[in-house]
């Protein structure tokens, strides 16, 4: 099962914060369920709830985001489990996929 945890991140209220936090998660693949950066004065709050594998993964994240240049403080919490969904896509939906991008990519 994934857990559901709701990271705060506080830091100095810049744009470089944000794009820092943003790209940690987008270069390990995650997409947070909720995002939202609010700044007040000098300081910026961002909130979001990413699902992540239990374990080393998620005290992994956690020291990754301690160690971006300007964050004074992370906190957790979590807020539950989350079922995998499991896709399946049949011979038929990926020959469309196909067909469709090599129409796409044909030059007019």
């Amino acid at each position: 099962m994934t857990q559901m945890l709701r990271l705060t991140v506080r830091g100095p209220s810049s744009t470089d914060m944000l794009v820092r936090v943003v790209n940690l998660l987008a270069q390990r693949g995650l997409v947070p369920h909720a995002l939202r950066a609010s700044a007040r004065g000098e300081t910026m709050v961002i909130r979001m709830r990413v699902a992540l594998d239990p374990g080393p993964m998620v005290a992994a994240m956690i020291e990754k985001l301690r160690a971006i240049i300007g964050v004074t403080s992370v906190a957790t919490e979590e807020v539950g489990a989350v079922r995998k969904a499991i896709t399946h896509r049949t011979a038929t939906a990926a020959s469309r996929e196909r067909d469709a991008f090599s129409l796409a990519a044909t030059p007019l």
